[in-house]
């Protein structure tokens, strides 16, 4: 998910603007790919998972879910 070296630097993502459009499902599965590629992936899975309320079909956000639960190691969720 996280394509070649990125140096993150320190950021909230969702105080830098990330989630200007917070009605919107692109929004919450950006942010939890910024999470997954911070190995944060307990706050991934919860942006992963109000994309998906606000768009059930968001196939993206479904992939993220998956990868967060298995980074979790809760892969029978």
């Amino acid at each position: 998910m996280c394509a070649g070296q990125i140096a993150w630097r320190s950021v909230d993502p969702e105080q830098d603007g990330l989630l200007r459009l917070p009605a919107q499902a692109i929004s919450w599965y950006a942010v939890g790919l910024y999470y997954m590629c911070t190995r944060q992936y307990e706050a991934a899975r919860r942006h992963f998972s109000r994309a998906l309320d606000l768009e059930p079909h968001h196939a993206l956000a479904w992939l993220g879910f998956g990868h967060a639960f298995a980074a979790l190691d809760e892969r029978d969720q």
